[in-house]
């Protein structure tokens, strides 16, 4: 695609001052109007994953109020955009922000390999969930006060950038079956309950991410063409 990050055209407006002198002053605006949401709807992300190669599809989940949209890159890797506040939630549509995330079947990583990939991560955060035996990776991507669809190519391009390095260095960690079967009861359960699972990311329920860690264990890549190169 033939635009720059928001960096880039501060830059060049900078200079543009630098050389017009006071006159050039009143030039204050740092992307068209057009290139900056107020608010996001899937339909919106969906046009900006198709610009770096990634496919996209609504799907309704009976839990949740506003449909995910679920991303595949070109080699087969899944990840989604959860959507909150949206004016129409039917849709995902006009909502104040958006997590994108994914996940990846690693029980075994340490929590000092946890420790490591968040101190050194780009924009991404990872949580492990032991009750559904992976790696939870999510950045929420506040849109309410204005962000442009430039910074947010480029923090998803970051974001699939994180997953890929952490899988590359985590490589050798055996992954799981996934048997999704629950034991309904025991001797106490009529008395004791467990207490109720902290969902990452203010994300209720994670079978999207569930099933696309699933579908992370094959030969699959993150990697997508890079929104600030032509």
């Amino acid at each position: 695609m033939g635009k720059s990050l928001n960096l880039a055209a501060a830059l060049a407006v900078c200079a543009s001052l630098s050389a017009s002198g006071a006159s050039a002053q009143t030039a204050n605006s740092f992307a068209p109007a057009d290139t900056i949401m107020q608010t996001v709807s899937a339909s919106e992300v969906a046009a900006m994953m198709a610009q770096i190669g990634v496919k996209t599809q609504l799907v309704s989940v009976d839990s949740l109020a506003e449909p995910i949209l679920l991303a595949e890159t070109q080699s087969g890797a899944r990840f989604l955009f959860y959507f909150f506040g949206c004016a129409v939630p039917a849709q995902s549509a006009e909502c104040a922000s958006t997590v994108v995330s994914t996940g990846l079947p690693m029980p075994g990583v340490p929590f000092d390999a946890l420790n490591d990939f968040n101190g050194e991560a780009n924009v991404t955060v990872a949580v492990s969930v032991p009750g559904e035996q992976l790696i939870m990776f999510g950045r929420n991507i506040l849109i309410a006060g204005g962000h442009s669809k430039d910074l947010f190519q480029a923090t998803v391009y970051l974001f699939l950038t994180d997953v890929s390095s952490f899988a590359q260095k985590n490589a050798g960690v055996t992954s799981v079956a996934f048997a999704k079967k629950r034991v309904e009861g025991s001797k106490i359960s009529g008395r004791i309950e467990a207490a109720p699972e902290i969902r990452p990311f203010g994300v209720s329920d994670l079978s999207p991410i569930v099933a696309a860690a699933i579908e992370n264990t094959g030969e699959v890549s993150f990697s997508v063409q890079d929104p600030r190169r032509p």
